[in-house]
């Protein structure tokens, strides 16, 4: 378990800028790939901080088997806020993403609960609600994000503000997307350049 001892989530900052006087109001070099990292873990917390800078990732939980991410901002990460990827029962709650080259948060190759499940009923792996998207290339994308539920968030200001896929070039892992669910979600706006 990894929590953040101060009052919100930006008074404990894993910062991974060259320059110390970036802050978190724009991109900057950064020192590291990844802020973050659980791998193969069974279980994992990660509660009340801000992870930013990153050359990759601000949290990547890779094959984990249960993960609670809550309460955590991700700012000015070059490829992903949060990577959720090969992961199983998941939950993103109350969480803000600004400024990623690609998505706030990818739950990508999550594995096969929905419709063409070999369990005994469907279920969801993966969830990500009450988050605040926004000023990224895409809010949310997930390729083969495969049973995830994405509901009560709000994307806005956005290049894209959803985009998932079954894309196989490559040898990208996990199944076909067949199941994902978007719920009262607040989609409006999204017509920002990352370009510029």
């Amino acid at each position: 378990q990894i929590e953040g001892s101060g009052a919100k989530p930006e008074d404990v900052v894993i910062d991974l800028a060259k320059d110390t006087k970036a802050k978190l109001r724009g991109p900057s070099e950064p020192l590291k790939e990844v802020g973050i990292r659980v791998d193969r873990a069974d279980g994992a917390v990660i509660k009340n901080l801000t992870a930013a800078h990153a050359a990759e990732h601000g949290i990547y939980v890779h094959e984990t088997d249960g993960y609670l991410i809550s309460h955590v901002k991700y700012f000015y990460n070059k490829e992903y806020g949060g990577l959720m990827f090969a992961s199983d029962h998941g939950l993103t709650a109350d969480c803000e993403g600004v400024g990623h080259g690609d998505s706030a948060v990818y739950p990508g190759g999550a594995p096969d609960t929905a419709e063409q499940t070999t369990e005994p009923r469907q279920r969801v792996n993966n969830t990500i609600t009450r988050c605040d998207i926004h000023h990224n290339t895409l809010g949310y994308s997930g390729t083969m994000g495969n049973g995830t539920r994405v509901v009560n968030n709000a994307f806005y200001d956005n290049g894209t503000a959803i985009a998932t896929d079954s894309l196989f070039a490559g040898g990208h892992p996990g199944y076909p997307q067949d199941g994902a669910t978007f719920e009262n979600n607040r989609i409006y706006s999204n017509n920002f350049n990352s370009y510029l």
